[in-house]
C-alpha cells in the first residue's frame, strides 16, 4: 500500500536527545505547525530507522493527505520536517518485510536482541532473504503513557523470496 509520511532527522540539539527532538518536529507539524496551520490526527505507528546522519523518525499521515495524490500541508520552513512518498515502508523494499513484535519499552538492548532474533529466523528460511543491504527499523504503535505490559512494537527488516 502506497501512503505518505512527514520525516526528521534532527542534528543533535544540545542535551535533547534526537529522538526526542525528531519526536518534537514531526509533532509540531502535525498539531498545526505547517503552512496551512492545519492540526491533523496523530496516526500508528511511528517508524524509527537509524541513518548515516542519525536516527530518521516518521509519522505516517491520515489517509486524506495522501490517497488522492498529494494533500499534505507544506512544512515550514527550516522545521526540519520532509514529507516523502513511501512504496509501503520506509527504506526502499517491494513492501515485503519479516516482522517480530515485542511489548514493553522499545529500548536500545531490546530492539538490537529483537532485530537479531528477526534476522536469524530469515536465514534459517528457506523461502526469504534479507534484503541486501537494509537496515532494520522499528514500528512502535503507543502513546507515551501505555503501560509496558500493553504496548506493542515491532521490528521489521524488508525481505525478498528466494
Amino acid at each position: 500500500a502506497d501512503f505518505a509520511v512527514a520525516s526528521t532527522v534532527p542534528p543533535e540539539q544540545g542535551q535533547m536527545p534526537s529522538g526526542a527532538a525528531s519526536f518534537q518536529a514531526l509533532a509540531g507539524y502535525i498539531f498545526g505547525g505547517n503552512e496551512r496551520e492545519e492540526r491533523m490526527a496523530m496516526t500508528t505507528p511511528v517508524f524509527t530507522q537509524p541513518t548515516d546522519a542519525g536516527r530518521k523518525m516518521a509519522f505516517v499521515l491520515p489517509k486524506r493527505y495522501w490517497a488522492d495524490g498529494d494533500q499534505s500541508p507544506p512544512p515550514l520552513p527550516d522545521s526540519g520536517v520532509t514529507l516523502e512518498r513511501q512504496g509501503g515502508l520506509v527504506g526502499e523494499s517491494e513492501g515485503i518485510v519479516g516482522v517480530v513484535w515485542f511489548d514493553g519499552f522499545a529500548a536500545a538492548g531490546e530492539v538490537e536482541r529483537r532485530q537479531e532474533q528477526l534476522r536469524t529466523l530469515i536465514d534459517s528460511d528457506l523461502d526469504w532473504e534479507c534484503l541486501p543491504a537494509t537496515v532494520p527499523y522499528l514500528l512502535q504503535y503507543n502513546d507515551p503513557f501505555t503501560p509496558p505490559w500493553k504496548r506493542r512494537n515491532e521490528v521489521a527488516i524488508p525481505v525478498r523470496a528466494l
